[in-house]
């Protein structure tokens, strides 16, 4: 997270999950809302903090911080409370199961906010510490009213952290409504009351007269909370019940049945609403459009009708498919009453990445809960359309919910598109409409409705395949994808005939391809979901460290972040980074970052400060992120280049849900087996490359290879052509590697590299430190290291020395390397060695064979 200053953190609006010194992790919350918690003791002062979208957590000791800490204003003894200030709701969040036999409800004022709830964990009654009695209002209000049989009395036992509201008026308090509970009895209900919000825990004994009780329903296994905040009131000034004189008779009877006939309207006219919602769709639409919400992006999205009872949010898949946590945001009320339901458990159960669709659950939450949009049979050219959703202009003014009228232009067939890459995949691939209305970034996975309030089509942003006009997918792709859904409750069995299919297509469609065009396979179809977060945490590390050519970066070795990257991917099975050190993905790479670099030059000359910092390359790494995880997937399955049969020996369940899977392979070729780790992902069978700990399988996978496969002397030799430093020179030179290994896997490696450099031209050339038309120089080093799972690490145990008749006088273009490292590939060994500041350079060696002894001479007859 970036250091902030103490005034930055007031306006940081940002959410954060909040990790508790006993373990327990809670939220998302805004920064005031967890001031607030701090300050009733519902998060402790030896917690942690993660902002939504990054991966660490800071103590809230940490000075950033230092306001969280500091307990919230309260009046001074003696003085005057300050004015009650409406409670607003700020954040709902998911808590866990709450077992409640039998809801009972306690009538309270329609101002009174709801008392704090821990949003993890089950809810339970906390025994009064100290009777809280409501503070006496000014001499210079009126006297409160007396108290009916449906308020609670003066003298109450509140929770602990509970401070009672003031009321402002006497006659008619301000009063906050939140939703109707799904479960809630159709019964006619005293003046006055206010139904509860779902998830509400009766309070503890002495809280004031029971009212109505609610019929027994079983809670689901998660139930959402409400969570509200008011102003923080001063401590009551007495602990002692008010004086009976200061209470008034309750209102004139003929001022309740105005009131009440007041309400009898205002059911009329909510009535009258809903009946239009039914014809023109603008409520409904309203009530069923929520916000998609991850680390890095915003989008918008609606209920939909699923396979089972539980939740289902249709939105575009470039909205979710980074892997990040999808949190669901649904608006609730109206104007000063509004406040927004959370739903942070989320799991996506479907995507097409071609029509740019995703469907996500929302865990253990009942769709009853929600209106839900209809879909239409099929969208009809020339129709009224309204299409919904978030733009960023609407998010920078806070107004929320877009509508945007247009028409359906007419009905295309799109493309199937790659975002990364900027490049069509398949033409004709996808339904969809082109539409008159301005869809912006915001509305993409948003709603457009036909005059009926039906689902035409799905909200993708501009169309690139017809000149940068507005788009959406046809709802014909949505229901296509929409009969792929499992229900919640539907078990996946893997079999070890889907590894085997998987590994198998993944050889076909990717590894066997050629190195330019790998590129265009999607990596979301072959790899976890759950994997994409640490895969483009590690895409900034190798891209970070390609830049560091340092070589105090490891002080020990002399090594640079560059050489320790390559050594680092050298212990992995397989070619070394094949795919993303190809042209096809550092060309591109380049490119993107001289025009980058162009650009923050530009914006650097235009800052007021010559220490402004340059503009991040995220954008450029992206590019990387498809090669970097094809090359880890190849490194898991130890591809080596040639064509390989996979077989499974055993499949073992690593989860109770069936999520994990670890699987013994037989690869041919290889002389021992293979640990796989596999997940079950929207269904389907994909392949893991990180653990938990986000570590790669590639490298912790066992490997056993035999010392005596390593043992002998391995050598290449490079024929005449031309010094690609000295063009008026050519050269030709080769290298030997002769290895042993001993007991207890120590290894010893001796290399000598021989160069000879020829003057170039039918005149020939001198040499300067020669002063010959040739010279013969050379190297030698030893190593000494150790085979760890199936790979040979050495460092040099003493200085190298010249070799070659001109070594006296002419020194050798190879420098000495730092470290080496030599893994077997076939019948060859793949050595990469570096000097400390470069990448490694890979160099395939051949085993000489020794030549069989000369046949005796035959006499002569």
């Amino acid at each position: 997270m970036a250091a902030l200053g103490l005034r930055e953190m007031n306006v940081d609006t940002s959410y954060y999950f909040v990790l508790d010194a006993d373990g327990v992790d809670d939220g998302p919350y805004r920064l005031p809302e967890i001031h607030k918690r701090i300050d009733v003791g519902l998060i402790s002062r030896g917690a942690s903090l993660c902002r939504v979208g990054e991966t660490a957590y800071v103590p809230l000791g940490d000075p950033r911080f230092a306001e969280l800490l500091q307990p919230l204003p309260r009046a001074a003894s003696g003085t005057q409370p300050p004015p009650v200030v409406e409670a607003k709701p700020e954040v709902i969040h998911v808590a866990q199961p709450i077992a409640i036999p039998s809801v009972v409800k306690a009538a309270k004022p329609a101002d009174q906010p709801m008392p704090p709830v821990s949003p993890r964990g089950p809810v339970r009654a906390t025994p009064p510490q100290q009777p809280v009695q409501p503070a006496q209002p000014p001499m210079s209000q009126a006297p409160a009213p007396k108290v009916e049989p449906m308020q609670p009395p003066a003298v109450a036992t509140m929770p602990p952290g509970f401070v009672p509201p003031v009321t402002s008026r006497a006659d008619a308090p301000t009063a906050f409504v939140p939703p109707v509970a799904p479960h809630a009895p159709v019964a006619v209900q005293p003046p006055g009351y206010v139904p509860p919000p779902p998830g509400y825990v009766p309070p503890p004994p002495g809280f004031g007269p029971v009212a109505q009780v609610y019929p027994h329903e079983a809670p689901p296994v998660r139930q959402e909370l409400v969570v509200v905040s008011a102003p923080q009131l001063p401590p009551p000034q007495l602990q002692l019940p008010a004086p009976p004189m200061q209470m008034q008779a309750p209102a004139p009877r003929k001022r309740t049945r105005a009131w009440l006939f007041a309400a009898v309207a205002v059911g009329v006219v909510g009535a009258g609403i809903a009946i239009a919602a039914t014809r023109g769709g603008s409520v409904t639409a309203k009530d069923a459009i929520v916000r998609v919400t991850t680390g890095t992006g915003t989008g918008a999205g609606f209920f939909i009708e699923g396979p089972d009872k539980y939740a289902y949010v249709a939105t575009a898949n470039h909205v979710v498919d980074r892997g990040e946590r999808v949190l669901v945001e649904r608006d609730v009320g109206n104007d000063k009453d509004a406040f927004v339901e959370a739903y942070p458990e989320t799991e996506i159960v479907a995507t097409d990445a071609d029509a740019d669709l995703a469907i996500l659950r929302i865990k253990n939450v009942e769709a009853s809960r929600f209106s839900k949009l209809p879909l239409a049979q099929k969208p009809t050219k020339d129709a009224r359309i309204l299409s919904y959703g978030y733009p960023g202009s609407s998010l920078a003014t806070h107004a929320g919910l877009v509508s945007k009228d247009g028409k359906v232009l007419s009905l295309v067939s799109f493309p199937a598109y790659d975002d990364r890459y900027a490049r069509v995949l398949r033409d004709n691939a996808v339904d969809g409409l082109l539409v008159s209305s301005e869809i912006e970034p915001g509305m993409s996975g948003g709603p457009t409705l036909n005059d009926s309030g039906e689902v035409v089509g799905v909200n993708v942003t501009k169309d690139r395949a017809h000149v940068g006009q507005n788009g959406a997918v046809s709802v014909t792709a949505l229901r296509t994808l929409l009969g792929k859904v499992q229900p919640a409750d539907a078990k996946v069995e893997l079999k070890p005939d889907d590894v085997a299919s998987l590994l198998d297509k993944i050889q076909s469609e990717y590894l066997l391809l050629p190195l330019e065009e790998r590129s265009k396979v999607r990596e979301t179809e072959f790899v976890h979901a759950g994997d994409l977060p640490s895969l483009r945490q590690l895409v900034g590390e190798v891209r970070r460290e390609e830049r560091n050519t340092d070589t105090t970066f490891i002080a020990k070795y002399q090594l640079s972040g560059q050489a320790a990257l390559g050594m680092f991917f050298a212990r992995m099975p397989g070619k070394l980074l094949e795919t993303y050190r190809a042209p096809a993905t550092t060309t591109p790479l380049v490119a993107c970052e001289l025009a980058n670099q162009r650009l923050t030059s530009f914006l650097g000359d235009l800052s007021p400060s010559a220490d402004a910092p340059r503009a991040s390359l995220d954008t450029c790494d992206e590019l990387a992120v498809r090669p970097l995880a094809w090359d880890l997937v190849a490194a898991t399955l130890q591809w080596d280049g040639h064509e390989k049969k996979y077989t499974v020996t055993k499949l073992d369940k690593m989860d109770d849900e069936g999520r994990v899977y670890r699987a013994s392979l037989r690869i041919s070729g290889a002389s021992n087996l293979v640990e796989l780790w596999l997940g079950v992902d929207q269904g389907h069978v994909r392949l893991k490359v990180f653990d938990a700990g986000g570590n790669l399988y590639a490298i912790k996978s066992p490997r056993t290879v035999s010392p005596n496969s390593f043992q002998g002397t391995w050598s290449v030799h490079r024929p005449r052509v031309t010094d690609t430093v000295n063009k008026d020179a050519e050269v030709e030179s080769s290298e030997t590697v002769s290895i042993s290994v001993s007991d207890g896997n120590k290894v010893a490696i001796r290399h000598v590299v021989s160069e000879k450099y020829f003057g170039a031209g039918n005149k020939g050339q001198i040499f300067r430190c020669s002063q010959r038309k040739t010279i013969e120089t050379g190297l030698l080093q030893s190593f000494t290291g150790t085979l760890d799972n199936g790979v040979i690490l050495a460092f040099p145990d003493k200085d190298s020395e010249a070799m070659g008749a001109d070594a006296s006088y002419c020194k050798p273009s190879h420098k000495a390397d730092r470290i080496v490292a030599v893994k077997l590939e076939g019948d060859q060994v793949m050595f990469y060695r570096t000097d400390g500041n470069a990448y490694p350079e890979a160099v395939q060696l051949t085993k000489d064979v020794a030549p069989p002894p000369a046949a005796s001479p035959t006499p002569a007859q």
